[in-house]
Formats: C-alpha cells, structure tokens, sequence
C-alpha cells in the first residue's frame, strides 16, 4: 500500500510539470509546423504491430510543445485528437501514460485552443479509469484533472456532466473532483453563469451511495466562489448578511404591549449639520418610554388590521432565454427566418465569432439561396457575401453557380465572385450545361461580357456559345456574345504582335485579343524553328523580368497568361519562366500561391519543366526553394494521370531517394509522400526503384501508404 501511494505521488508530480523532463526540439519556421503536425498525424495513427512508433511520435510530440511549436498561428494539435486518443485507449501501461502526458501538456500549452480536441479525447479517458493497471487508470485520471484545470470553458463543464448518470463509482468520482476543481478555480465571471448546473449535480452526488463521491461533493458545496459584481445583482439577500463579526447584535427588548401587526411611527430626529452624531444612551432610553406611552394610550382606538406581507425583493425575476444558435436558422424557411439568419450571420462576421459557425460552412451558401427565395432584397446579402468569398473560399467554390442564378447575375456580386475566383473559372462552370439550363447561361454570358470581362475561349466554350446563339437568334442582347467571340483579324507582323503583347501585359490592358492573334499566327505550319526559338527567348526574357522586378498586379497578369494559354502557343516553351516564379509560390498570400501553383500544373506538362526543377533541388542549397519545388511536384503527381505519372517518375525518383535522407523535416517528409504516390498509383513501375531503398525507407513509405488505405 506505502509503495502504490509512492507511486502516485510520483506521477502526480510528473502531470503537474508534464513537459519538465523532455527534451526540447525547437521549430525553426512556421512553414515545417504543417509538416511537423502531418508527420505526427501519420505515426499517432498507425495501425501496425510495432507500438513503438506511435510511442515515439507522443514523445515527439511534447518536445515540439516544449520547443515552442505552440506559438506559431498555424500550429494545429487537434489534427493529433484522434490519434492521441487511440493511444490513451491502447493496453499498454506505457502508451498511455505519455499519452496521458501529451494530453496535460496540450491542456497546459494551448488552454481554450484544446477545446476541439476534448470531446475525442475524454471519452478514451474515462474508459481507462476502471482499468485493473493502477498506471493506466491513474494516468487517465490525472489527464482528466489537467484538462479540467486548464480548458476552462463552458463546453468543457458540459462534457463531465454529461457523464453523471454513469454506473462506475470511479467516474462518478472524477466527475465530483472535476466539478470541485471548477468551482475553486475557475474564474468567477465564468463560474458565475454554470455554477447553479454545477450545484444541482453537487446535490445530487451529495447523496450517492458512494462514500467517496459524497465527501467530494459535500467539500465542493461548501466552497464559495468569489462572488461577481453580476451575482451581486442577481443575490441581493448578499447585502443583508452581515460581513463583519464586529457588528452588534441587536437585542429586542421584552415588553408588556401587546404586539401590533401594523407598523407605529416613531418621533423622527432632524437632520443637523454635515456631520451625524451618534445619540447618547440615556436619550434612546427617553425616546423608548415615551412611545410606550403613546402606544398604551392609542392601541384601543385602533381598528383591526389585517396582516401586511412584506414584499422585500419584489416579483422574481425571469430566466434569460437561451442564446440564438444560427443553427436554428438554417435554412431559413420563411422571411422572419432569413432576417434572423442574415443578422446573425452579419454579426458573427462583423465580431469575428467564427467559432459560432463552426461545422455549418457547408451550409453557408445553400442557406443565403433558400434566403433569397422568401427575401430577395435585402442590403446584408452584399455585406456578408464578400467577406464569406474570402473566409471560406473552398466551401463556396462549388456554389459560386448557383449564388449568381439566386442573385439574378447582380453586377456587384458578380465582380466579388471574379476578385476571388477568377472570370475564367466561373464562365466555364456555366458551359455545357444541360437545355434546360441554357437561359441561365445566356443571362450569365450577356453579363459577363457586357461588363467587358475578359476570358480565354477555349473550343469546347466557343462550341457552346455558338450553340447558345442559335439557341436565343431572337434575343437583341446575344449579339454581345456574339461581339466577343468574335476573332479579331490578325496582323502578318509577329514581332509587331510580341511587342504589343508585351506592352498590354506591363500596362495591365487587354492583351486578350493579341493572345488571339498570336496563337493564330504560331498555328501557322510556314514558320521556321530558329524564328520560333528568337520569338521564345523575346517572350520568356520579358517576362522574367516581369517576374523579378514588375508589380505584383504585373505577376499576376503573366500568371494569367500562362494559365490562359501557356500550352496552346505551339512551338514556344515556357518551362524557363519555372524558377523566376518560385518567389511567387513562398507567397504568405493563399490566393496569390494557388495561383502560382496552377501555373505550375500547366507547366509541368512541358518535359523541359520538371528538368529544370530537378536541376534546382540538385544546384540549390535553399531549403524553401526545396520545399517550394517539392510541394510542386507533389501536387502534380496527386492530381495527374496515371500516363503523366509514369512520364515523370525516372526522371525524380533518384533525387527523391537522396532527400528522404535530409536533415529537414520538410524536405525528408514531402519526398516520403512524392514517393507513396508513386507507390499507390504505379506500383509496377515503381517497384525496380523502390527495392533499391533501405529497409528503414521502405517500411516508412509502407506505414505511409497504409495510412492512405
């Protein structure tokens, strides 16, 4: 029994300092915290028989948190919750107890920011509480007290309750412990709004069978949180008590008057002075014998009264209604609802509550379509919809669509959606639709181009408009789609057209119309490969020097250009404009870097491309720019065919095997990923390569591609 309490003393202080006797493994950027986090994510869920590994990754783990890694925005440990959590639910004494550890460790580190990793977690830790191994249920235990100690929310008080009606005596204690720790330590003004939950479950665990359970919530009750300026007002019998027990008792004396219900005025004493004095003893006592007087005189001419209820605080006060969830809201239905909607949504925007739409993102845009249906005016929709196009891009890519139907192509929107977007990506959602969406499309169109929106007519476009103006001949407003399809006449001139191209380029004009003219002219089976090769070296020269030295909006202009039409100037390659474009891809901008990396994915379909990449990985001492061209070639592989897979793996697959073995984690682990898309997607042609790796490396790429499934 000595030893066992030994033990736990021991362990106790291990959770209250989890981090104390780790290591630390600084982070050098927050552009390794993603692949930090995803490495871990990988080895915490591991399913293979060596236990090790997920062992290793939690040590890992608290390191990182011990080096900082907890300071950088990016960093994200709820990616690790369900990983963590199989760990602290495993059968191994050890496994669980530095799971246990990670857990204290993040509850200490990150605070309310663990808030989403808990309901995984707790639910693993309450199982291990009734384990037969003191270790494992001791371990879980203390997890638990951590997270109740530092998580201090609302939510967190919510999820221990939840469990109350449990049968296990062990976890009714725990239950108890965790409700005494909230009311001792958690700040008054948020004890303040749960404490009346917390008492009911007090009073019911007062009662318990277990003895245990009632001790602990009989201690808890009899604690009194510092009280807020809030409870003050909402309490105000707390202002009668007495504070001090210096104050005089008061003592009534006995009288032979009979006593009366209705109340008798006393002589009242007039106010001298700025300063009260307090009256002398031999004054009261006066004061006393003549109201005893005057009561005995007067008590027989009194009629009978009736008895007066005294009113001390007046009617009580009604509860506060819950607060509105946007949620309920969702989709609006009729027009009282999609007012609510619209203004919580406002709000939520405007105060930046993000948390409070958490899991509904999906349900933003088919939300504010069902809104227009019973509310088609209304100024929010033009307030939320931009800040929404940029906070949640992914989520409103798909409906962008069925927004503008919604809207009637209003101008306004229209342009929000092209800033973020792009006009080419929303024209083409609008091409090959079915007959019965066709009007739609020409409205769409008729917009697009009367408001001068440029965008590349590709073929399969051009086929579709033609089809849409013989579709709507009787309509004066297809003549607009008709204006801008239209080929423009082409120079003879092709130096003359380079040059002009170039000029609308720099100036941020329309170059759209001598794009035209030059595909038509390069189209053209006459030219000679030396002047194909003098108008390449022109293109790509300007351009670098765009790209080094220009405006960002002139970046910009050269990405869409290569987005537009890199792959349809027959004869003229692009792939040189690859390195100067790095810098672009390192953009903190999200926007700006996905667009870079489409213009990568087109390059890439030049061999000459993945050549001078290769070159770069190999010439280069950068690690960004390693990471850069990596990330680069990892999105290829994981969006291309299976032929283009097959087409670029001799040429990578050496440099790969030499970098898996370096030093940065970034590196090392998008190689690791490069090489399991090879082994997922062409694992024949893979397989010479992949037996020349070590062991080490095959059983990584393998645990890797387990992963994937």
């Amino acid at each position: 029994m000595r030893k066992q309490k030994d033990e736990l003393l021991s362990l106790e202080k291990q959770f209250e300092d989890p981090l104390k006797d780790v290591e630390s493994r600084p982070v050098d950027s927050a552009i390794d915290v993603e692949d930090i986090i995803a490495d871990l994510e990988i080895k915490l869920e591991n399913t293979s028989d060596d236990w090790n590994i997920r062992n290793d990754a939690l040590l890992e783990a608290m390191e990182y948190l011990k080096g900082g890694i907890a300071t950088y925005p990016v960093c994200d440990f709820s990616r690790l919750a369900s990983g963590i959590a199989s760990c602290v639910g495993d059968l191994r004494s050890a496994l669980v107890k530095r799971g246990s550890l990670l857990v204290a460790a993040c509850s200490l580190s990150f605070g309310k920011d663990f808030l989403s990793s808990i309901d995984i977690i707790v639910p693993a830790l309450f199982k291990q509480l009734s384990h037969g191994t003191a270790v494992i249920a001791n371990s879980a235990r203390l997890a638990l007290r951590s997270i109740v100690r530092y998580v201090q929310n609302r939510r967190t008080s919510r999820l221990f309750l939840s469990k109350m009606q449990t049968k296990s005596n062990i976890q009714r204690v725990v239950i108890a412990e965790s409700i005494k720790i909230m009311r001792e330590e958690w700040s008054p003004q948020l004890i303040d709004g749960i404490d009346s939950e917390l008492m009911n479950a007090l009073k019911i665990y007062s009662e318990d069978a277990s003895a245990e359970v009632r001790s602990i919530a009989k201690q808890a009750m009899s604690f009194q949180p510092t009280p807020t300026k809030k409870s003050h007002l909402k309490s105000p019998r707390a202002s009668l008590t007495p504070t001090s027990g210096n104050d005089k008792k008061v003592v009534t004396r006995k009288s032979s008057t009979p006593v009366m219900q209705s109340r008798i005025k006393t002589p009242t004493r007039k106010f001298v002075g700025r300063h009260i004095s307090q009256p002398k003893e031999e004054d009261i006592i006066e004061v006393e014998k003549h109201t005893k007087v005057e009561n005995d005189e007067n008590i027989e001419n009194l009629p009978p009264q009736k008895p007066v209820k005294k009113v001390l605080f007046g009617p009580p006060k009604a509860k506060d209604p819950p607060p509105e969830e946007i949620s309920e809201y969702m989709p609006p239905r009729t027009r009282a609802e999609a007012k609510s909607f619209l203004r919580m949504l406002n709000d939520i925007l405007v105060q930046k509550n993000y948390d409070n739409i958490v899991g509904l993102e999906e349900l933003l845009a088919p939300s504010l379509i069902s809104a227009t249906h019973v509310m088609p005016q209304s100024e929010l929709y033009m307030k939320v919809l931009p800040e929404l196009f940029n906070k949640y891009t992914e989520e409103f890519s798909v409906q962008v669509h069925d927004l503008l139907i919604a809207f009637n192509f209003d101008p306004q929107l229209l342009a929000e959606a092209v800033n973020v977007y792009g006009e080419q990506q929303i024209a083409e959602t609008f091409v090959g639709k079915r007959d019965n969406e066709e009007n739609e499309s020409v409205r769409f169109f008729i917009t697009l181009f009367s408001h001068k929106y440029e965008i590349n007519i590709t073929p399969k476009m051009r086929q579709f408009l033609l089809k849409l103006i013989q579709n709507f001949r009787t309509s004066m407003n297809v003549r607009i789609i008709e204006e801008a399809i239209k080929i423009p006449e082409t120079d003879s001139n092709l130096n003359k057209i380079v040059d002009q191209l170039i000029q609308k380029i720099k100036s941020q004009k329309k170059w759209l119309p001598l794009y035209q003219q030059l595909v038509v002219q390069l189209s053209s089976n006459t030219l000679q490969t030396e002047y194909l090769d003098m108008i390449q070296d022109r293109l790509v020269s300007q351009f670098t020097d765009i790209l080094t030295q220009g405006t960002q909006a002139q970046c910009h202009e050269i990405r869409s250009f290569l987005i537009t039409g890199a792959m349809n100037c027959r004869g003229i390659s692009f792939a040189k404009l690859a390195e100067p474009m790095l810098p672009l891809i390192m953009n903190e901008n999200r926007i700006e870097r996905e667009k870079t990396e489409e213009c990568y994915q087109i390059l890439l379909n030049d061999p000459q491309t993945i050549t001078l990449l290769i070159e770069i990985l190999q010439n280069d001492e950068s690690e960004e720019k390693a990471h850069a061209v990596l990330s680069i070639i990892l999105q290829y592989v994981t969006k291309s065919t299976l032929r283009q897979i097959s087409a670029i793996l001799p040429h990578v697959v050496d440099i790969l095997a030499s970098l898996i073995k370096s030093e940065v984690v970034g590196v090392r682990r998008l190689s690791i990923l490069i090489l399991v898309e090879f082994k997922c997607k062409v694992p024949k042609e893979f397989m010479p390569y992949f037996k020349k790796l070590t062991i080490a490396h095959q059983k990584l790429i393998n645990l890797y591609s387990n992963k994937r499934g």
